[in-house]
Order: C-alpha cells, then sequence, then structure tokens
C-alpha cells in the first residue's frame, strides 16, 4: 500500500528550483547497490516515509504509481522508496 504522504531530503540552496521545476531526479551513484538492477541506470528521486524536520512533503496522489518503488532495504527507522522520473511542482509541500 502506498502511504499519502512520502518525504524528501534536500538542501535549503536547492527550494527555489524545486519550486520552479520540481524536484528533479538523479542516477543514483552513492547507495545505487540498494536499487533493484533494472533501476539503476535511470534517474531517480530518493524518497522515505518517515519526516524529519526539514524534509519535503510528497503527496503521492498526485505522482504515477507506475514510478513509484518501494526498497527492500532492512532499516528498522527509515522506510525508503524511489520515483524514477521528476516529481511535479503540484505534488510539492515546502
Amino acid at each position: 500500500m502506498i502511504p499519502e504522504l512520502l518525504y524528501h531530503k534536500t538542501r535549503y540552496s536547492n527550494i527555489s528550483g524545486i519550486l520552479d521545476e520540481g524536484i528533479v531526479p538523479q542516477k543514483p551513484d552513492e547507495w545505487k547497490y540498494l536499487i533493484p538492477m533494472r533501476h539503476r541506470s535511470k534517474n531517480l528521486v530518493w524518497l522515505k516515509e518517515n519526516y524529519q524536520d526539514g524534509d519535503i512533503i510528497i503527496h503521492t496522489k498526485i505522482l504515477d504509481k507506475r514510478r513509484l518503488r518501494k526498497l527492500n532495504i532492512r532499516d528498522k527507522k527509515v522506510k525508503w522508496w524511489i520515483y524514477v522520473g521528476r516529481i511535479p511542482q503540484e505534488a510539492i509541500t515546502l
């Protein structure tokens, strides 16, 4: 089941770009071994279920569900997701 909200951590300097373009995906370099092989060469955005101060809120009902994948990572504190492609500004709350 997909949660209604997911969260994205960003550097504060990126906020103006996010307001203009949404969250622009990147190729996974760091931690790419945690991503299924078929997605390792794609541009993606890391998301999580757990909110921390400063995170950007992502409304999943606006996202294309076919591009959203839950990762099977054994982490007791955080449940990780990836989104393949750009997250539109309409789905974002700062």
